[in-house]
């Protein structure tokens, strides 16, 4: 007798589980694909990939065909006045992630230390055009905007990456 009654609650509890889970499969996950619909339509709208915020080609290469260049210092740079009206500083250490076998590496390896001065005035130039909110909120656009002058200036896509290892801002 308390077997049969066992089975029966038992059998009760899986009807009650295939009830919510069809409830669930009609009322909540049409209800998410909308908002996700939605957020992808925001994110469009705005200009941003969900995949990531910019596309690099270090992504593509394995670690033994990356070289990184660490600039011998840390760099101190004056940012654009913010809301406060107030001066303040970002103290950013800087690396280049380079394509060991594209040719143009083979060409600047050798010369990137005495082109440091000209690495370093690039980041500069692009890191001093923002204040320090705009530095927190926008690095990743910050690094591909040096990256692309980099590449400009050396006429070539052999550095994939600039990456930004610490920054502190005050």
């Amino acid at each position: 007798m308390k077997k049969g009654i066992v089975h029966v609650i038992i059998l009760a509890l899986v009807i009650v589980n295939l009830i919510l889970t069809s409830i669930m499969m009609f009322a909540i996950v049409p209800s998410m694909k909308n908002s996700n619909s939605l957020v992808e339509k925001v994110a469009k709208a705005i200009d941003l990939e969900i995949e990531g915020v910019y596309s690099s080609d270090s992504t593509e290469l394995s670690m033994d065909q990356v070289a990184v260049y660490n600039l011998s210092e840390k760099m101190t740079i004056t940012l654009a006045k913010g809301a406060d009206g107030k001066e303040h500083y970002a103290v950013i250490v800087a690396a280049l992630s380079m394509n060991k076998g594209s040719e143009d590496y083979k060409k600047y390896a050798d010369t990137l230390e005495s082109g440091e001065r000209k690495i370093r005035q690039v980041i500069d130039s692009v890191v001093s055009q923002y204040d320090s909110e705009g530095l927190k909120v926008n690095k990743d656009k910050i690094r591909q905007t040096v990256l692309e002058e980099l590449q400009e200036m050396y006429d070539s896509k052999f550095i994939t990456e600039v990456v930004f290892s610490d920054v502190t801002i005050q």
